[in-house]
């Protein structure tokens, strides 16, 4: 994955934020996921066209982890969006 990737919100997949967590829902399924507050930044990020340096640079401004445990992190959580199908790769 480069630093560079970018992702998108996959059609058909909402998300509203309701205190500190975020409830995604893909219209066309059952199938609904809360995320907690930092996983609901991300989204927000991506919904934001943050690309996966920028999100990377905004959380390690707001935590106290190590740059490599964050990136290592976040590419967990994006592949993990990835495979649920509810974000995107965008190509340039």
């Amino acid at each position: 994955m480069t630093s560079t990737c970018s992702y998108r919100i996959s059609d058909g997949v909402v998300s509203r934020t309701l205190g500190r967590e975020t409830v995604v829902v893909r219209i066309s399924g059952p199938e609904v996921v809360v995320l907690n507050g930092t996983a609901g930044q991300i989204l927000s990020l991506i919904g934001e066209r943050a690309d996966r340096e920028q999100i990377v640079e905004r959380l390690f401004s707001e935590y106290q982890v190590s740059r490599d445990e964050l990136t290592h992190a976040v590419d967990g959580f994006l592949a993990e969006l990835e495979a649920a199908k509810l974000i995107e790769a965008v190509t340039p």
